[in-house]
């Protein structure tokens, strides 16, 4: 028996090395909504706590048929593989899209359909796109976003027009864009920083999708808080809006009006863009950001502002990226998730995030530290094979309360007397050092 749990805990050391490469996609959205779905399509949220230098990352449910994600200010927006459309978050303005404006802690479905190809979550509305390429928005409209030529919220998802060539759509705070199969640029909703493109002869609202310009070689769009960017076919990359911040790379903090160049640079192959910063993404899969860094949001070590791009680091890996206007994130070729900025234990570096609870290690393996048994009743054993010190020991719930505190952490861990539940370890190694372990208490 002893060499069957022996076993048993080295298997789950080798599995806690391994959990960071999991990761195949990720979205954020406004300050502080982070969404990630992993490799076994399990969808995962931040979950922002009292204690600043804490990060909780939980699962949503415990379905495993999630094929995207999208993150609005203050919702959340999922496909599953069967083509349902699901939301969650705040519904004030009818962005849940079910009819209702009250909001929910869970994914509930959005109507019946089943052929929902994209979505988009934006600050308080949600563009869609099906399989049969027409568009689709819902909820806050008070400058035209949804683009069906009122001004009115509206809780049901609404048809954009009868075209049915829609490729690919961003919402942004309180506009939209989107890109038709033919490469053409779309806009519609709030104009005021300059954020539709159209320059500085245009009105400040648009109720119905607009084309920006004569160009039919875009590729990619971005949308945050009145800021718009834009990848071509040829790499070049574009942005307009507002610039308070420096996020349109002009050297300068004037907004601007009409779609304009980035540089010179013909290599980048995506962007993500909010009004405190842009992360960007060349095809040497080398990430570069710049805007403010007040948060340490652009993830190069430090808080100042760049008005310019800037790369961070020099990994040569990162595949995918996202940002909000607080925190910046990538997953790179081995499927491993970094994030970086306001209220992550890494501050401004990226740090990987592992796949049980969270990750506060740096870029560096994750060591074989484990608790079992597993779920358990009564109590907790640390595996911990490198014998390292461990100096407090803290249980919290899923939202941050502290439920158990030890400063000198005595083995085995009494849990009989905590509530069912889901609960997170957090282990105290030494000065610096510090990991975090999900388990249940049944």
């Amino acid at each position: 028996m002893k060499k069957i749990l022996l076993l048993l805990v080295a298997t789950t050391a080798l599995q806690m090395q391994s959990q960071t490469q999991c990761w195949r996609d990720l979205s954020y959205g406004g300050g502080s909504n982070l969404f990630a779905l992993r490799n076994d399509n399990s969808l995962w949220a931040w979950i922002p706590t009292e204690t600043a230098t804490l990060e909780v990352f939980a699962q949503i449910g415990t379905d495993s048929d999630w094929q995207m994600v999208s993150a609005g200010d203050h919702h959340g927006l999922a496909i599953k593989i069967d083509g349902t459309l699901w939301a969650w978050g705040w519904n004030m303005d009818g962005q849940l899209g079910n009819g209702t404006s009250t909001n929910t802690t869970t994914p509930i479905q959005v109507g019946t359909d089943n052929d929902w190809h994209l979505v988009s979550g934006g600050g308080w509305h949600t563009l869609a796109i099906k399989n049969d390429g027409t568009l689709w928005a819902w909820g806050s409209n008070y400058n035209g976003q949804i683009g069906i030529n009122d001004f009115g919220p509206h809780q049901v998802p609404m048809q954009v027009g009868t075209d049915t060539d829609w490729q690919t759509i961003s919402a942004g705070y309180d506009h939209s864009m989107a890109l038709k199969n033919d490469g053409s640029l779309w806009g519609w909703g709030a104009n005021y920083s300059g954020e539709l493109g159209f320059g500085y002869n245009m009105v400040s609202q648009v109720r119905t999708p607009t084309r920006v310009n004569s160009d039919n070689d875009w590729k990619t769009i971005s949308t945050g808080m009145w800021v718009t960017a834009a990848i071509k076919n040829s790499g070049t990359l574009w942005m307009w809006g507002n610039n308070y911040h420096g996020t349109q790379a002009t050297g300068d903090t004037q907004d601007v009006h009409a779609v304009r160049q980035v540089g010179t640079d013909a290599d980048w192959l995506d962007v993500s863009t909010e009004m405190q910063f842009t992360l960007a993404l060349k095809t040497n899969h080398t990430i570069w950001s710049w805007g403010s860094g007040s948060f340490g949001q652009q993830g190069n070590g430090t808080t100042d502002t760049h008005l310019f791009p800037v790369q961070i680091g020099s990994v040569v890996t990162w595949e995918k990226i996202s940002s909000n206007l607080y925190h910046g994130g990538g997953i790179r070729n081995d499927d491993r998730f970094y994030t970086w900025g306001h209220n992550f234990t890494g501050g401004s570096n990226p740090h990987v995030i592992g796949c049980t609870a969270l990750g506060s290690s740096s870029e560096t393996e994750v060591k074989p530290l484990a608790v079992y048994p597993n779920p358990t009743q009564d109590y907790l054993q640390i595996f911990n094979p490198e014998n390292e010190t461990l100096s407090k020991l803290t249980i919290t719930d899923l939202t941050g309360k502290i439920v158990l505190h030890q400063n000198a952490p005595q083995h085995p861990i009494d849990v009989s007397q905590l509530q069912q539940g889901v609960y997170l370890l957090h282990l105290q190694l030494g000065d610096d050092d510090k990991r975090t372990q999900r388990f249940i208490k049944q």
